[in-house]
């Protein structure tokens, strides 16, 4: 079973940079300071700080699934 298969937060649940990245297969450093930043990256629901960001799993999700595709090309 990989990292992304044992995410599945309760309805409602907003994912940080660790959920994000756990999600995705990488570094939550890599996230942060790579993936996050990526122009077609979904932007955060809520951004409280820099610091602080929150984004819907949905919008995580269906970039990975685009990611994905993409790279299998």
């Amino acid at each position: 079973m990989s990292a992304a298969e044992n995410i599945d937060p309760a309805e409602g649940h907003l994912w940080g940079y660790e959920d994000c990245a756990r999600y995705i297969g990488v570094a939550r450093w890599t996230f942060v300071n790579r993936i996050s930043k990526e122009p077609d990256f979904p932007r955060p629901a809520i951004e409280l700080s820099r610091k602080i960001r929150r984004w819907l799993p949905e919008d995580v999700k269906d970039w990975a699934y685009r990611s994905r595709r993409r790279n299998r090309r």
